[in-house]
């Protein structure tokens, strides 16, 4: 018998909303595509606007000069990972960084989903996908 190791599953793929984000929607969905706002206080944040409520950041304004992460810049390790890859831009790039770490499946989780959006269970439902 031949051994073969698990498959490695990762669950904190890093990947970041972009407008890119919501182009698998179906026409009939398009009215529920989160859309990018500037904050009205501050010209240089850009925030999501999910069902006409402003909901989180988006993470890209946030980001240091280097294109890394505040935080991740921060760490010891190497956690940063190009723009492009992050925002699934460049999915060939996305793939050979998944090799690298010997990763054979990622669960996308995006970081926008980390707080309630909308109480429209048909705008949850678009959004949502698998």
């Amino acid at each position: 018998m031949v051994y073969k190791p698990p498959a490695v599953i990762d669950a904190d793929a890093h990947v970041i909303e972009s407008g890119l984000t919501w182009d698998y929607l179906e026409p009939a969905e398009e009215k529920y595509r989160p859309k990018i706002v500037i904050d009205k206080n501050n010209p240089k944040i850009k925030k999501w606007d999910v069902n006409g409520k402003i909901r989180a950041f988006v993470v890209e304004t946030v980001e240091a000069p280097d294109g890394i992460g505040a935080t991740a810049g921060k760490s010891d390790q190497n956690v940063g990972t190009p723009a492009e890859t992050r925002q699934l831009k460049d999915i060939e790039g996305r793939l050979k960084h998944m090799d690298a770490l010997d990763i054979d499946i990622q669960i996308l989780h995006t970081s926008l989903w980390l707080y309630s959006l909308t109480t429209d269970p048909d705008a949850e439902a678009a959004m949502t996908f698998a």
